[in-house]
């Protein structure tokens, strides 16, 4: 017997799993015929033998062991609760959440093969689709399908084909349908229907004629049905009675007698029958991390007292508000008096404002963010100002920004501003750049999902970007004075003077990521890959002092092997034609790269272990490495920061940069081993250092030992 179940593998999981899961009988005789150990002579002598009140059903019971399950992951994202299996139990018919036509976010029907574990897509893209049911001859699905505000059945082969309506409500009248269920024999289908009114009953409807039967009519909600194997019966879960909780009942469709089968004060539904047995399948409330699946016999009558809870507790089963409405009658249509386009301007909404001073004291910023009604226009303006002469070169002068972000014509686009308020700080030849950086960029996208994953997604963009660089000669201050042992004022001069000036860049990229959605993904990702291409163009045709093309690719992958460890790889390759500003000129570079966990600004190319310099105009750039999780946390906590999510790691760099026609250098490749640590806020991590030591390959083999240990921020994924 197979069980198709939606759930986690673990609590730091944000999607779902479609589980098949699998008795496996084999352990389950296993654990049976397990022989005692080895002191089990002296146990028997020894130990104290109680009488625990077991009778012989238990004891019988105890040493039959628990039910072994073997849980297979089929599929993985999010599902509709409505499921079915074939006939055969070959194949299971479930509803999953997409991107459908136009992008738009869906429910659609997919098959599961469980022999050759691959699935299809059944209802078109176009289609809002779920809740589906098996016919018992296997020929057909039956379905819900949405189109505005109503809903409809629709048949479908499960080879696929042309969706087939069996109901026909309009568009213009509000009717939700749910749960519909093939009746044995394939003539009926009962189903639950809430109209206007928003009363939910069971209805049967004959395939033959169309027709439909009201089976109850409950004020409160009545669903799920369950065909009972005769055909004569239906079990159904309701919500009727007074402050009563979901329970199951049976009708029979001949006397339309109906009797209730449970009482239960938390809550069952009921799920299908049960197969090869007389019994309901039922779900009761899940527990932490537990599916709990009960039996329930049709047959059962509820014995106990009706459960009646005091007025004051159901007032609001019948409250009406103080002050009606006397001339406004629900019942008609809404008249529109005025219809007129969607201007964002006229709704808009506050996101949050922030007024801060500088750091030294010297000046203030502010910030504002609003967004409209529908969230799809997004402005945030800032800037700041200095009152003293004494500031800080970051604030010495005056500083305005402005973000815009359209998502409501088409492809996302938008406007970025920033004068004397965007900053490019990275190590350079063993000392440091900072780049003030004015610049107007207008940047369009395409975000693009091919529907089989929620997780998967690609993104086509082009920016135009007008920057103006001014290099900043910003002292080192006091509290730079640790820094001076690491990186000096003065450059070493391996690498070339960089260059102030204008740019006029017209950009192209394209990023494809695929990972699913977990907590470990921020320190520890076990799983998902990416891949990035884009090419940049400055010319001093068009505008701007330097002229050039960049050529980059970038791709990473993680792999969950044996055991807990995790193994990361990653590949990257520029290519440069013409001269750009000389701080952007391809290198391999002593200078450690600035991370966040991810790039977050032009990054140093410096395998780890590696101390010299190489130029070029084509560089190609990986790493691989060995993750297993260490300390999840330091008992350790200043102002409600702390240190933890480690990691160990194994790795190896390879690197090579050279100019296009001449003799190629060796490979520079280094191997090593760090431990990398989080700050953390509140448990989410911030900042990520790594500290380890590395070196050469060739110097490993000689058995040299490193001579220091590096301090750096460590890069958890590219992208």
């Amino acid at each position: 017997m197979n069980l198709a179940i939606a759930g986690k593998k673990d609590k730091d999981q944000y999607d779902y799993s479609l589980f098949i899961a699998k008795r496996d009988t084999a352990k389950e005789r296993e654990a049976r015929e397990k022989k005692p150990g080895k002191f089990s002579f002296l146990k028997n002598l020894f130990v104290l033998k109680q009488d625990t009140g077991e009778t012989d059903l238990t004891k019988k019971k105890k040493k039959s062991g628990r039910v072994n399950w073997d849980l297979k992951e089929m599929d993985y994202g999010f599902f509709h609760t409505g499921m079915s299996w074939s006939p055969d139990g070959k194949k299971l018919a479930y509803a999953k959440y997409h991107f459908g036509e136009n992008q738009s976010m869906i429910w659609g029907i997919k098959v599961l093969n469980t022999e050759t574990k691959k699935a299809k897509w059944l209802t078109p893209n176009s289609m809002r689709a779920a809740q589906p049911d098996w016919s018992l001859d296997g020929k057909q699905i039956v379905f819900v399908a949405h189109e505005n505000s109503t809903s409809n059945l629709y048949v479908l082969s499960p080879e696929g084909g042309k969706p087939v309506s069996i109901t026909s409500y309009h568009d213009s009248v509000d009717i939700q349908l749910l749960t519909p269920r093939w009746s044995p024999d394939g003539n009926e289908i009962a189903f639950v229907k809430s109209g206007p009114d928003g009363n939910t009953d069971l209805y049967v409807m004959n395939m033959n004629t169309g027709d439909e039967e009201r089976i109850t009519e409950n004020p409160e909600v009545d669903y799920l049905p369950v065909w009972h194997p005769d055909g004569q019966s239906i079990t159904y879960t309701s919500h009727k009675g007074k402050g009563t909780t979901p329970n199951l009942y049976t009708v029979n469709l001949e006397t339309m007698e109906h009797i209730q089968n449970t009482d239960v004060g938390d809550a069952v539904w009921s799920v299908q029958w049960t197969p090869k047995d007389t019994t309901v399948l039922a779900a009761t409330l899940s527990d932490v991390d537990t599916v709990r699946i009960v039996h329930v016999d049709p047959k059962r009558k509820a014995e106990t007292e009706p459960f009646v809870m005091r007025n004051m507790y159901t007032r609001w089963r019948t409250k009406q508000p103080e002050y009606e409405l006397k001339r406004a009658d629900p019942s008609l249509p809404v008249k529109i008096v005025k219809q007129d386009k969607y201007r964002f301007l006229q709704h808009p909404k506050h996101f949050v404002s922030l007024v801060l001073p500088y750091p030294d004291g010297s000046g203030m910023f502010g910030m504002t963010s609003w967004v409209d009604a529908l969230g799809r226009n997004i402005i945030q303006l800032g800037g700041g100002i200095p009152w003293s002469d004494d500031s800080h070169p970051f604030f010495a002068d005056p500083q305005f920004f402005f973000n815009y972000i359209n998502a409501q014509h088409g492809p996302l686009w938008g406007i970025n501003f920033y004068y004397n308020s965007l900053w490019n700080f990275r190590l350079y030849d063993k000392s440091r750049l900072i780049e003030r950086i004015n610049m107007l960029q207008f940047f369009t996208g395409i975000p693009m999902n091919f529907g089989n994953s929620m997780s998967s997604n690609h993104s086509l963009q082009s920016t135009v970007t007008y920057k103006e660089r001014t290099i900043k000669d910003i002292p080192y201050g006091d509290w730079d004075t640790d820094y001076d042992r690491f990186y000096y004022e003065v450059r070493e001069g391996k690498l070339p003077d960089p260059e102030e000036g204008k740019e006029l860049i017209i950009s192209l990229n394209y990023n494809w990521l695929n990972r699913r959605p977990h907590a470990k993904n921020v320190m520890l990702p076990k799983q998902g890959y990416g891949v990035f291409a884009g090419v940049d163009y400055a010319s001093k045709s068009l505008f701007g002092d330097f002229t050039y093309t960049r050529l980059g690719t970038d791709a990473f992958v993680n792999l969950k092997i044996v055991g807990p460890g995790v193994l990361f790889g990653r590949l990257k390759t520029q290519t440069m034609f013409g001269e750009p500003p000389a701080q952007d000129s391809l290198a391999l570079t002593r200078d450690p790269a600035i991370y966040l966990g991810f790039l977050v600004a032009q990054e140093s190319h410096n395998p780890r272990g590696w101390d010299e310099v190489r130029l070029g105009d084509r560089l190609v750039f990986g790493t691989m490495e060995y993750r297993i999780p260490f300390i999840p946390e330091f008992p350790i906590n200043i102002l409600g920061f702390t240190f933890g999510s480690t990691s160990l790691a194994l790795f190896s760099d390879f690197a090579k940069a050279w100019v296009s026609g001449e003799a190629l250098q060796d490979w520079v490749t280094t191997a090593g081993y760090e431990i990398k640590i989080a700050l953390q806020a509140e448990k989410s991590p911030i900042l990520f250092f790594s500290v380890g030591q590395a070196q050469e390959i060739s110097n490993w083999r000689d058995e040299i030992v490193p001579d220091d240990w590096y301090l750096r921020f460590a890069l958890i994924n590219p992208f």
